[in-house]
């Protein structure tokens, strides 16, 4: 199943630590998402020196970043679509900053992690800033649909990479990042849409655990 992934700023993060009384994740924006402890333990031992970045275009002048990595037959998929608010303050800051920090909670335990990439992650910054450049904004519904379509898109191209991959892939965790409430209603069509493969057996066979 797809899993909630949300944009968060310095300032969401200040409020975040100010309410719980927890040290900072990390400085800058952070890519967020709720997993399981069985996901943490994953990608603590993986740690992120295999993650990948690609910039895939989804549409004329709608380019989507993709981070994706393989850890323990499980492979995890984070689509940020540069349409999304903020996307691109995100990405700038990334590369300002030579990183790239993922929060990851669990569900299921006590549980948290943030890790965050080495400062050679990310090279070519100006190619990779030139390469996101969104040529229109899809409005109202369509924004949400091609991030949804998108997602979809994506996870299926890293399959295909991975096919000459000697490595076995199990399951495909999908973290379609949004921000703010958009996160929250993009994990609700998700959901409804795993739902509804799994009543039919047909479909229910090619949906994203």
């Amino acid at each position: 199943m797809a899993r909630y992934a949300e944009l968060l700023s310095p300032d969401d993060i200040a409020e975040i630590v100010a309410e719980e009384g927890t040290d900072p994740p990390a400085e800058g924006w952070v890519l967020f998402a709720e997993l399981e402890q069985a996901d943490i333990e994953r990608l603590t031992a993986e740690r992120l020196g295999r993650l990948n970045l690609a910039v895939q275009s989804y549409e004329d002048g709608l380019p989507v970043v993709v981070l994706s990595l393989l850890a323990q037959a499980v492979r995890y998929v984070w689509v940020i679509a540069m349409w999304e608010v903020d996307a691109q303050v995100w990405l700038r800051d990334a590369v300002d900053r030579g990183r790239i920090a993922l929060a990851v909670n669990a569900v299921d335990a006590p549980q948290s992690v943030v890790l965050t990439t080495g400062e050679d992650f990310l090279q070519n910054a100006d190619a990779l800033l030139a390469s996101t450049q969104v040529a229109w904004q899809p409005a109202g519904e369509l924004h949400h649909l091609h991030m949804l379509d998108a997602g979809f898109q994506a996870v299926s191209s890293e399959a295909s990479r991975m096919v000459g991959d000697a490595s076995p892939v199990g399951l495909t965790r999908l973290m379609l990042v949004g921000r703010g409430k958009n996160a929250a209603q993009l994990m609700d069509v998700l959901v409804t849409g795993a739902e509804l493969a799994r009543s039919f057996p047909n479909l229910a066979s090619t949906a994203i655990q």
